[in-house]
């Protein structure tokens, strides 16, 4: 029997919605505008979700995958969503993170 993880739910929950507060926060400079606001809230509440995947899984797992997943989302909705430039290398750079993602949460599983 599989032995299900919280963990494996609640990092890309905590990936989407942190970096939708970064997104949100991006799109008007004004610290006191609504989506500055709501970024700011979206992206509190991903430290939250943090918090609660570093007592799930153990800091070895959580980080090198959060952090990765985190760089590849920000730069996808940077250049979806903000028009932002991406180069051959970044999308290289995108690929190897995807590849060492895959190795780091294939590798040692989520206790």
């Amino acid at each position: 029997m599989v032995k299900f993880n919280l963990a494996y739910l609640l990092i890309p929950l905590y990936v989407a919605v942190s970096c939708s507060g970064l997104v949100l926060m991006k799109t008007k400079l004004g610290i006191w505008s609504p989506q500055f606001m709501f970024g700011a809230i979206f992206w509190g509440v991903g430290a939250g979700i943090w918090v609660v995947v570093l007592r799930l899984t153990p800091l070895s797992f959580a980080f090198p995958v959060a952090s990765s997943l985190l760089l590849i989302g920000s730069t996808v909705m940077g250049y979806w969503l903000l028009k932002e430039d991406i180069g051959p290398s970044q999308i290289a750079g995108i690929v190897l993170i995807a590849l060492g993602v895959l190795l780091v949460s294939t590798g040692r599983r989520a206790s």
